[in-house]
């Protein structure tokens, strides 16, 4: 059935841009007389249709393995899969570690100051309790800056309490221009000084919490100095859970204004210096994580896999990722009104759980489904992620939450090694209007990166699977202002058209085309 295709507003995402020079002479592939239809797609369902979606998963409260609404979550979502005629719908299950804060606290000179936990702090690694007890850790404030490695080779952090600075990384889209792909931006929206904004980690966090460890210091308090007037910042675990890099030192995070207070009374502070007392109790606990995935079989047994992730760490987790998870949604519901015919290839769908613990669902599905010679037969070729549909907020004058009026700007990552998977991309961003969204190939991402693709697709692309990952980051990604009104309602439709288009180009593609890309799990 066909796709419409017709272009509106904007998005966008984390690194780098090219300016308006998007596909040119023989850059277009050349599409099947089904995909090319001008008119309505009836099957692609609305926006209204897919917002649902979304309103449900963020209502069911805090999406994390081993509560309720995690298992209400799948539990939709299997639900919705079985009801768009999937077949062999089933649970990936996986053992992952939920780290969880139940008291917290920062007192300076006795007067307790706003905080929140650091998530995935305070263990060594393995389930059990963590506090530091009904007395808290008491011990002076040493001020580090950034935190970077002469910040620390100057000042004694030994038995004190690290107050480190916490930016978020800024790139300049002018800067990375010339290494893009493509870039959609019909209204100007990145001027020359334009930043795009990466909260996913400071610039130099968490090198300076594991600087702060190894000086010796008792605990850390991180000032979100680029964010909004918040101090609900549920960080992503980054290492803490790999071998020798677990986050064994209490930590806390404060809001910039909170914190520029802070910096300034201890600055300000007699040779005794600033007391204080932090306190942390919680526990670390072993609990099921739990994806959902099924199949549309196709005329060939070669799949490409479309999927997201359901999880969440704030409380409605709309954009991130109700509206990932709700896209897989549609999808399936619109292939899943095709006839076999329609589709060349076998698709098969899935939202993964532990993407904010320790992604242990995400590497089990790769071994039982993606590797090459994997036990249950599936021969995977492709994965097509889409991840956070909303609107850009940015930091106001006043210190809130700012919109701009304009779609979050979206990174569309392409693993260009696969012939066609270029032109697919950006045919995609052209003919739907994917405003404010830059595509960049994975290479890339590699490079910069460090071999990490910041999409959830990560672990399926490490085992050697090409991928176009849609990810937007918007600045409130990982606050509980990540509410339904921050998704970007009316580009649903359009990005699930979008996509759509993507899967049944890809699924036309010669089988000649595709080839597994170097596996970087594997032990040489």
């Amino acid at each position: 059935m066909p796709l419409q295709t017709h272009p509106r507003d904007f998005h966008r995402f984390r690194a780098t841009l090219l300016t308006g020079v998007l596909l040119s002479g023989g850059c277009m592939l050349a599409w099947s007389s089904t995909a090319l239809a001008a008119e309505a797609a009836p099957g692609v369902p609305s926006d209204d249709a897919i917002y649902q979606h979304i309103e449900k998963l963020a209502s069911l409260g805090l999406r994390m393995p081993g509560r309720a609404a995690s298992r209400a979550a799948s539990d939709y979502v299997y639900a919705q899969f079985t009801d768009s005629s999937l077949q062999r719908v089933a649970f990936e299950e996986a053992e992952t570690l939920v780290w969880q804060a139940s008291h917290w606290g920062l007192s300076v000179n006795g007067q307790a100051l706003p905080c929140s936990p650091m998530q995935h702090t305070f263990h060594h690694g393995v389930p059990g309790p963590f506090s530091t007890g009904p007395q808290g850790v008491n011990a002076p404030l040493v001020y580090v800056g950034n935190g970077s490695a002469w910040d620390y080779w100057v000042k004694d952090v030994r038995g004190k309490i690290v107050v480190a600075d916490v930016p978020f990384s800024k790139n300049s889209a002018t800067l990375f221009k010339p290494f893009m792909l493509g870039l959609q931006d019909t209204a100007n929206t990145f001027p020359w000084d334009y930043m795009l904004v990466d909260p996913y980690s400071g610039g130099d966090f968490p090198d300076n919490y594991y600087r702060a460890m190894k000086g010796g210091a008792l605990g850390f308090v991180g000032i979100l100095v680029d964010y909004a007037d918040s101090h609900q910042y549920r960080n992503e675990a980054y290492d803490a859970y790999r071998p020798g890099k677990a986050m064994s030192m209490p930590a806390l995070w404060m809001s910039p204004v909170q914190g520029a207070t802070l910096v300034a009374q201890i600055k300000a502070a007699k040779p005794d210096g600033v007391q204080a007392r932090l306190e942390l109790e919680g526990q670390l606990t072993q609990q099921t994580g739990r994806g959902v995935y099924g199949y549309l079989p196709g005329m060939s047994d070669e799949t490409v896999l479309i999927e997201s992730h359901h999880d969440a760490s704030t409380t409605q987790g709309a954009v991130e990722d109700a509206s990932g998870a709700a896209e897989v949604m549609a999808l399936a519901r619109y292939f899943g009104q095709l006839p076999r015919s329609a589709r060349p290839r076998t698709l098969m769908f899935a939202t993964m759980d532990s993407h904010f613990t320790d992604y242990a669902v995400h590497r089990a599905f790769a071994q039982r489904h993606l590797r090459e010679g994997n036990p249950s037969g599936d021969k995977v070729v492709a994965v097509v992620s889409v991840e956070h549909i909303g609107m850009e907020y940015l930091k106001g004058p006043d210190g809130g939450w700012r919109a701009s009026g304009r779609l979050v700007p979206h990174a569309l990552m392409v693993s260009a090694e696969v012939k066609g998977f270029k032109e697919i991309a950006l045919n995609a961003m052209s003919r739907f209007g994917l405003e404010r969204t830059f595509a960049v190939s994975t290479s890339l991402v590699d490079l910069v990166a460090g071999g990490t693709l910041p999409a959830d697709s990560d672990d399926f692309w490490k085992v050697g699977l090409p991928v176009i990952a849609y990810v937007g980051a918007p600045l409130y990604l990982y606050d509980e202002a990540d509410t339904p009104d921050k998704v970007a309602r009316h580009d649903l439709n359009r990005v699930a058209r979008a996509f759509a288009s993507v899967v049944e180009q890809i699924s036309a593609l010669p089988s000649a085309n595709f080839k597994r890309l170097p596996d970087k799990t594997a032990v040489h």
